[in-house]
């Protein structure tokens, strides 16, 4: 048996850790400032052992409802992935994004514009000196949609050669 100066937790059975620990840490608000599971964990980890202590403590936490009101998630939910439409023809749906920088070729053309059709999967590759947001709408404006017409959606990442006003007015042609 311990000390109980020392631990004033004694564990008998593996019983009386599970009832009186995990009561400690959800009362103690001032020495448990931190709700959540993985400092938990720590704080207990050094000083405390059990089988599954991890899991328990993760459960212990889930089913305590200050716990739960004192962990609000600070961080943003990822959105729900939508699936792209498959479009009816040729020309209707592209993506475009930039792939570099490379090393400068003699032309000083160091990025390339890649712009695909999502229909019949055609590929346009055009070696470009920068990827500012007017380079871009100049480059799919002149040797896109000039050759092909213009495309019922453009598909890009969140680039800020792609949002931009230039790139908002090619979108409403």
């Amino acid at each position: 048996m311990q000390d109980p100066t020392k631990h004033p937790y004694v564990v008998t059975d593996g019983l009386l850790y599970k009832l009186v620990l995990m009561n400690v840490a959800s009362n103690n608000k001032k020495k448990w400032s931190f709700w959540h599971s993985t400092n938990i964990f720590k704080q207990f980890k050094n000083k405390f052992w059990w089988p599954n202590m991890k899991q328990s403590i993760i459960q212990h936490i889930q089913s305590c409802l200050p716990c739960q009101q004192h962990n609000i998630s600070r961080t943003k939910k990822p959105d729900q992935l939508n699936p792209i439409p498959t479009p009816e023809g040729p020309f209707q749906l592209i993506g475009i994004d930039y792939c570099g920088p490379f090393q400068p070729t003699p032309r000083g053309n160091q990025y390339v514009l890649c712009i695909t059709d999502y229909f019949t999967r055609w590929m346009t590759a055009i070696a470009l000196p920068d990827c500012s947001a007017q380079t871009t709408a100049q480059t799919l404006f002149n040797n896109y949609i000039c050759q092909y017409g213009v495309p019922l959606a453009i598909l890009f990442d969140q680039g800020t050669h792609f949002k931009n006003q230039l790139m908002e007015s090619i979108t409403k042609l």
